[in-house]
């Protein structure tokens, strides 16, 4: 007997994204991909009424990744953004809700698990300026 698949649900606003993300997802074996366009809260509600364990947002839409968490039990919540090409991931079984745990939870994301730096383009190394004496 197989196991289920993992139910994910893209929650998409520009269709280049959503469509083509959950068409790559649903290669994969073991998952069961569902990809929806978000324009209203009911959209959203409607979505998260799949109970996906899964979930990736499109940064920007009509809801946040506060409202998801609180709309849904998806053990996973992935938010991606088309303007800045990165991803957030966030596992519920991370969040920790006992008063006890929040400042140590503020000091790992904050310094052990620091994001590094976004790669700039590297331009080409000009030479210093110089002064030289000027001959008569």
């Amino acid at each position: 007997m197989s196991p289920e698949p993992i139910s994910v649900v893209v929650l998409y606003v520009h269709s280049l994204l959503g469509e083509g993300l959950a068409r790559l997802l649903a290669a994969e074996s073991g998952l069961a991909v569902a990809a929806v366009d978000v324009r209203t809260a009911a959209d959203v509600d409607h979505a998260l009424a799949r109970e996906p364990d899964v979930v990736i947002l499109e940064d920007g839409g009509i809801v946040g990744l506060e409202q998801v968490l609180a709309r849904t039990r998806c053990s996973m919540l992935v938010e991606v953004s088309l303007d800045t090409g990165e991803a957030w991931i966030l596992r519920r079984e991370s969040l920790r809700t006992r008063p006890d745990d929040l400042v140590p939870a503020i000091v790992e994301a904050c310094l052990v698990s620091a994001v590094p730096p976004r790669p700039t383009a590297r331009l080409p190394r000009r030479r210093p300026l110089g002064v030289a004496p000027i001959r008569v």
